[in-house]
């Protein structure tokens, strides 16, 4: 049954280092960032992203995050994919949650979601499957 959850997510921590980058600001970075989630979803996350920077302030990202948390009373972790842009300061992403990734009382979770974010914790619409 697919059910759409509602949930807010804060960054906690966040982790970036430039890999390569030219004169004109274009750069590649690799981030890790940590985020804790609460509402349907209650729990924390731990994101790798690689990231594009175009040198104008804007950015398209790809990642993976590890999830564990509760979902109406269920227990267990799941991994998502997301990708993204960053651009006049709202980070935009899509994510799916990988396949065969979730574990104990979240076994079989599909599904995805997406959001809008700028520094301000962000409304977090999901729309789970489990």
């Amino acid at each position: 049954m697919e059910r759409e959850l509602d949930c807010t997510f804060q960054v906690t921590d966040w982790q970036e280092q430039v890999t390569r980058e030219d004169k004109g600001g274009r750069k590649l970075t690799s981030a890790r960032v940590t985020y804790q989630y609460s509402g349907d979803l209650v729990g924390t996350g731990c994101a790798d992203y690689l990231m594009t920077y175009t040198g104008e302030g804007s950015a398209i990202f790809v990642g993976r995050e590890w999830i564990e948390g509760e979902i109406a009373g269920a227990k267990g972790a799941f991994a998502v994919e997301q990708t993204g842009t960053f651009e006049g300061g709202v980070a935009k992403s899509r994510w799916s949650i990988i396949a065969g990734s979730a574990t104990d009382g979240l076994t079989g979770l599909s599904g995805g979601g997406e959001y809008a974010a700028t520094a301000e914790v962000v409304s977090l619409p999901l729309k789970i499957a489990f």
